[in-house]
């Protein structure tokens, strides 16, 4: 269905956390956001998920869905190796 739009597909690796906006831009930023509180159980963890998604800002998920291509380029340069 895809070909038939004129869409063409790009290859990903089965696991490439360098090249997932996923990995890359939505976990990190979790991960930093985790990292400026304190929770004390997980209750509170899952409490306050819904405040980081809110903290992201209108460009936060375009800016990080535009920046593949970017990283693609630092992949090949690197031979492949993993970068952050």
């Amino acid at each position: 269905m895809l070909k038939e739009l004129g869409v063409n597909l790009i290859p990903h690796p089965a696991y490439s956390p360098d090249l997932s906006p996923t990995d890359y831009h939505v976990f990190q930023a979790l991960e930093l956001y985790i990292h400026q509180k304190v929770h004390l159980d997980e209750i509170s963890l899952e409490n306050d998920f819904p405040e980081f998604l809110n903290s992201c800002g209108q460009d936060f998920y375009p800016s990080g869905m535009n920046s593949p291509a970017e990283r693609w380029k630092k992949c090949v340069l690197s031979s492949g190796a993993y970068f952050n």
